[in-house]
């Protein structure tokens, strides 16, 4: 009865240790949002708010930061006086005032709240569009 007791205390125990690995760390995700923000602004005061595994293995993150929006890259963007070249920078400016108003009156920071998918591969995690 020892026996199967310890054994299965074993298994849990090595089962709650190498889970600990299974969720992106921070870098990846902070690494993902620069990527998406970096043409109008820097990112501070990242936070991770929650966190699951799908039954399909991907990784759910949800997270929250302040985007600090950069006067001068946004100068640069309407100096590309092209609406095809604008058009990216243009819908990524619509979605952040959809969130945060506030900087249609000025303000040049925000904070916003979102999610996103991980999936792990074998050097690590990647995120899924």
């Amino acid at each position: 009865m020892k026996k199967v007791f310890f054994f299965t205390f074993f298994l849990l125990f090595a089962f709650s240790i190498l889970s600990c690995g299974d969720k992106p760390p921070d870098e990846e995700i902070i690494k993902y949002i620069e990527k998406r923000y970096s043409k109008i602004g820097k990112i501070e005061n990242f936070k991770r708010l929650n966190g699951y595994t799908t039954e399909d293995g991907y990784y759910i993150v949800e997270y929250q930061f302040d985007l600090v929006l950069d006067i001068d890259k946004l100068r640069n963007i309407k100096k590309l006086n092209n609406p095809l070249k604008t058009l990216p920078y243009t819908t990524l400016l619509l979605l952040v005032s959809i969130q945060c108003p506030e900087i249609l009156e000025g303000e040049d920071r925000c904070t916003l709240q979102e999610k996103a998918k991980f999936i792990k591969v074998e050097n690590g995690w990647i995120p899924v569009e």
